[in-house]
């Protein structure tokens, strides 16, 4: 049987002897016996990996191919949890290329508005991190599931931490099962020390060097009159097109990859860097963010013609768990969007903040997976010591309402401070307190932090508590379409107007629009007509739209969590 599987798999498109002639190069494989010797007699394990080292795409197919060689397959089901829906879909994709096969046969996805399951029992499933969560829910002891692997656990945002409080759980509960938490850091001390001492092993990554340019020593005329600000960081747009535009005029091909706070850096970014080029025909320029559809960001992973040299403007979507072979220019403009909670007065902002040392590690090490790379850091080197050595923990930087409620999905009968105590880095009791007043004050929770009625109802929807509670009210006042669509633009964070199409000529006014819509003062129940032009694949119909000054991609993402919203 096991031969069989072999043969099919070396026969099958693409050529997957030479994939494996590849894997087995990768630092990862010296390390294959010691990592399933220490999963099999152990119940938990941390793996740190380097960039590149390939600890994502292998240990998962490691665990099942040995089950498949024990002939005991159908009875490794691993669920593989990922912080970004973009690397929950292209490492499921990478794998299947690797194995010869299409997803959904021994590999699948399942993240927020779209999955592709694997049609059989012993499989692998990568999911985002809130997907597996959910699973938790309906499956408390993962029955049926023989490991759990948590990959990128260092990101430490909050979703990860109450996993983490989950399966610590667990553990208790199911003794079959099998955890493996894996990242990139070298900081593993904390996460054996909270699975009760579980060993740890540490695989080297696979880069070649990386020459690093700080903001002095680039070219003067480069930089122009740019001053770093360590108090108000702000992204400098011609610095960043300058620096670029300067790597593609002197520099040998390679694709750069320029990481930029937001989405709105990256069109101006774009806009100015195609301004200046002298031949914008020489240039693929392609864009990694969340809002983006999976079909546009895959673009990012194919191969351009010679003589085009390939420009990927991105947010940190792109610094951990996915690989471009071809980037060997790393352009770090050191900045990236944070939200931060102050817990003392209930207040939340958002905005361009520092990065910590460990990103400038991961930024660094996305160049030079191909040959020798070349990393330009937008500010001085003396900012690496003004910088923290890690982000800080989500739990301990936001509002709380959300992670209170969902407590009493898992632990019902506890409160708040209790269930979340047993975090890795437990919040303060003054950002609980603040959670658990603003629930009561909704009328979510009583006075002993018990669900209310209306608590009951909301606690199994996926949007934030005060949102849950409008589409109650609005479903009993016989508004739900428009306020479900307040809800799903409020939950996505996206500008219904902000137009991505390319040829910004094709970017006309609201007079193009249907006289239906166009005639409707209401902008919310506009939007409403609007998600009601769809097919019944629930795609837009782009001769109406296509044309107009609405945000395509934004609606169909937005007419999709309505859909998730009433699931």
């Amino acid at each position: 049987m096991f031969q069989k599987y072999i043969s099919h798999f070396e026969n099958s498109e693409p050529n997957v002897q030479e994939i494996r002639n590849v894997t087995s190069n990768l630092p990862i494989a010296q390390k294959k016996n010691e990592i399933l010797k220490l999963v099999n007699e152990n119940q938990v394990v941390v793996l740190s990996g380097e960039t590149g080292c390939g600890k994502t795409t292998q240990v998962p197919q490691y665990i099942l191919d040995e089950y498949i060689g024990k002939f005991k397959g159908a009875n490794c089901n691993i669920l593989i949890s990922q912080p970004r829906r973009l690397s929950a879909i292209s490492i499921a994709e990478r794998i299947a290329y690797e194995r010869g096969e299409q997803v959904g046969e021994t590999v699948g996805y399942h993240v927020r508005l779209n999955k592709n399951l694997p049609k059989q029992s012993g499989a692998m499933l990568f999911c985002s991190t809130g997907m597996l969560l959910r699973k938790l829910c309906f499956n408390p002891n993962l029955d049926g599931i023989s490991h759990v692997i948590v990959d990128e656990v260092h990101e430490r945002n909050i979703q990860i931490d109450i996993l983490l409080i989950l399966l610590k759980h667990l553990l208790e509960a199911n003794k079959n099962i099998k955890i493996l938490i894996m990242s990139a850091s070298f900081n593993t001390s904390v996460f054996s020390q909270y699975f009760n001492n579980c060993p740890v092993i540490h695989v080297p990554g696979n880069v070649y060097p990386v020459k690093e340019y700080f903001l002095e020593k680039l070219p003067p005329d480069l930089v122009g009159v740019h001053r770093y600000g360590k108090t108000y960081p702000i992204l400098d747009v011609n610095l960043v097109a300058n620096v670029i535009n300067y790597v593609h005029n002197t520099q040998k091909k390679g694709a750069i990859l320029c990481f930029l706070p937001g989405w709105d850096d990256i069109l101006a970014v774009q806009n100015k860097l195609l301004e200046i080029c002298e031949d914008p025909s020489e240039l693929k320029i392609c864009r990694a963010h969340s809002r983006l559809p999976h079909e546009e960001q895959k673009i990012i992973f194919e191969p351009v013609p010679d003589g085009i040299r390939k420009i990927i403007l991105a947010t940190n979507v792109a610094e951990t768990s996915i690989t471009i072979n071809d980037v060997v220019y790393v352009v770090d403009s050191g900045l990236h969007k944070g939200t931060m909670f102050d817990g003392e007065q209930g207040i939340v902002s958002l905005g361009t903040q520092w990065i910590t040392q460990a990103n400038v590690r991961q930024r660094r090490g996305r160049a030079g997976r191909v040959q020798h790379g070349v990393c330009y850091h937008l500010f001085p080197q003396k900012a690496l010591t003004d910088m923290e050595d890690y982000p800080k923990p989500e739990i301990l930087r936001m509002p709380l309402e959300s992670v209170i409620l969902d407590c009493k999905l898992y632990c019902p009968d506890s409160k708040a401070e209790d269930f979340l105590s047993s975090a890795l880095q437990p919040p303060s009791q003054s950002s609980l307190q603040i959670g658990v007043h603003e629930l009561q004050m909704c009328g979510v929770l009583d006075e002993n932090e018990n669900l209310t009625d209306l608590g009951k109802v909301i606690v199994n929807f996926a949007t934030h508590p005060r949102l849950s509670i409008a589409l109650v009210y609005a479903s009993f006042l016989g508004c739900l379409d428009p306020v479900l669509t307040i809800c799903a633009v409020l939950t996505v964070s996206k500008e219904p107007f902000l137009n991505t199409l390319e040829d910004k000529s094709l970017i006309k006014t609201m007079d193009d629009l249907p006289d239906e819509i166009k005639e409707e003062k209401n902008i919310n129940i506009q939007w409403s007509k609007v998600r009601k032009i769809m097919g019944p694949d629930g795609k837009l119909k782009y001769e109406i739209l296509s044309k107009v000054m609405i945000g395509i991609l934004t609606i169909q993402h937005n007419n999709a969590e309505c859909e998730q919203i009433l699931a």
